[in-house]
């Protein structure tokens, strides 16, 4: 029965496509530049978040050597040395910034801009390309397969309610269900005349659920030495809590 179903799935999905006329070739062509485009467009992504983290540390490079040039200008003996190096990397980060980060950072993000809206370009492309396809998809696809692949089957198209009004009545059917049953889904049809419906239900009850924590705490205590002298020490300890709370459960 699942090699049939398949079968039938693959035949109905071949007969769509055969009767949108869409261009199979030209859709993996597509696909082939999109994938590539996409390649391109994560690579440059990389660069460029390599270039914002190496201008972030240029940055923090350049204002350590102000702050170093000019904690030299408060101390009684200035080092010449060591102010004339602030200056020599305060200038290099500067120039980094200025003619490598900078340009280098502005020009991947405008590859970026350019790579984006060509995919958004490609993706309409090939909505446009599939339209004739994917407007033949309806809601009523599952059950034109059933029907090709189990032609015994009938499966309703709205669920019928006189179905399952006879499986109440004369096969014993529950009426009302469990208040902690909540349907997502249902379905109806008939096999040879025979009523069945299709129950898709969520089940919710109420149990325990257990929460843990831990808390890291320090504080201080005083002691007696072996002296009798009254000294301090800090002290860590771990707080540990275990609390079971009624909650719900779904399945």
């Amino acid at each position: 029965l699942k090699d049939a179903f398949q079968q039938v799935t693959e035949e109905y999905f071949q007969q769509l496509v055969d009767q949108s006329k869409i261009d199979i070739d030209n859709n993996k062509v597509l696909i082939d530049k999109y994938t590539a485009v996409s390649e391109n467009r994560d690579q440059s992504n990389t660069s460029y978040k390599r270039f914002g983290l190496i201008k972030k540390v240029d940055i923090v490079i350049g204002i350590g050597a102000i702050i170093y040039g000019i904690y030299q200008f408060s101390q009684e003996y200035i080092d010449i040395v060591a102010v004339i190096v602030s200056i020599l990397i305060l200038v290099l980060c500067v120039g980094l910034y200025l003619y490598w980060i900078k340009p280098n950072s502005k020009s991947l993000e405008e590859k970026l801009n350019d790579l984006d809206a060509t995919l958004a370009k490609m993706r309409q492309e090939g909505y446009e390309m599939m339209a004739p396809l994917n407007n033949l998809f309806h809601s009523e696809m599952t059950i034109e397969l059933i029907k090709k692949a189990i032609p015994f089957i009938h499966m309703d198209s709205n669920f019928n309610i006189e179905r399952y009004e006879q499986l109440v009545k004369d096969y014993g059917f529950l009426e009302k269900g469990s208040v902690n049953h909540s349907t997502l889904d249902i379905a109806s049809g008939d096999i040879l005349g025979n009523p069945f419906v299709f129950l898709k239900r969520i089940i919710h009850w109420m149990d325990d659920y257990t929460y843990e924590g831990t808390l890291d705490v320090t504080y201080t205590e005083e002691y007696v030495d072996s002296n009798g002298n009254l000294k301090t020490r800090d002290v860590n300890e771990t707080l540990r809590a275990v609390i079971r709370q009624p909650g719900p459960y779904y399945a």
